[in-house]
């Protein structure tokens, strides 16, 4: 079995920026710069001949390059406390349209509709627990960041490695955005 997603890689200086935030919150988990990305959809384990199929139905999908911002820091849950850190995306018809497509693709090689409504947004830590005030400071200090839009020319289907020490993301495939 393998663990598949499929998520938009992010260039080299957006990783820079957003490990740079790095730091100050006890407990945190950061999010090792190759490991940065924006999940369109997760899909889960899936067997050699699920994983065939959903490489062949990415490669015709069809969209066209975007420009993407990301801006503003926020937290999951969104009440209580913080699990996740996590940078947000500017509003987007490009990236919803994309998304929607890869959700439509992979509920028609019979994979359940994710039930969870999608929110575009880079992961940056796992918080194990405790730290409330420096989250709250770190919420403060960087609610206002808003990167350089960057182009998106292609998504990626990446298979994720769980390890004790964490996961690992391998880009398996790379599909073309046109224009």
């Amino acid at each position: 079995m393998t663990r598949l997603f499929v998520g938009i890689e992010m260039p080299e200086w957006v990783t820079e920026e957003l490990t740079r935030l790095g730091g100050g919150i006890p407990g945190a988990r950061w999010v090792p710069s190759e490991n940065l990305h924006l999940t369109l959809r997760f899909i889960g384990d899936v067997d050699g001949y699920q994983h065939e199929q959903i490489e062949n139905a990415l490669a015709g999908l069809v969209g066209e390059s975007f420009t993407m911002t990301l801006q503003g820091i926020g937290h999951f849950p969104p009440r209580g406390e913080a699990k996740t850190l996590w940078t947000g995306v500017e509003e987007n018809e490009s990236l919803q349209r994309l998304q929607k497509r890869v959700e439509r693709t992979i509920v028609s090689l019979k994979h359940r509709p994710d039930s969870r409504k999608w929110h575009p947004h880079v992961t940056l830590a796992r918080l194990g627990g405790g730290g409330g005030h420096r989250v709250q400071s770190f919420l403060q200090a960087h609610s206002l960041i808003k990167l350089e839009p960057f182009l998106v020319t292609s998504f990626q289907l990446y298979e994720s490695h769980l390890h004790p020490s964490g996961a690992r993301y391998e880009v398996i495939n790379s599909y073309r955005l046109s224009g």
